[in-house]
């Protein structure tokens, strides 16, 4: 079995469909959320 890529990461990670709350609001799109991305890039970084 091969690793998986970066961009592969964030797919698996997209198809979750985890709910994510912040702040007491429900995030709908936690992958591209702008204060969740940073900390989901410095994983991605991890797989190239």
């Amino acid at each position: 079995m091969a690793l998986m890529t970066g961009k592969e990461y964030v797919e698996s990670i997209r198809k979750m469909n985890m709910q994510v709350y912040m702040f007491g609001e429900k995030v709908e799109n936690p992958v591209d959320h702008p204060i969740l991305r940073p900390s989901l890039n410095s994983v991605r970084m991890t797989y190239d």
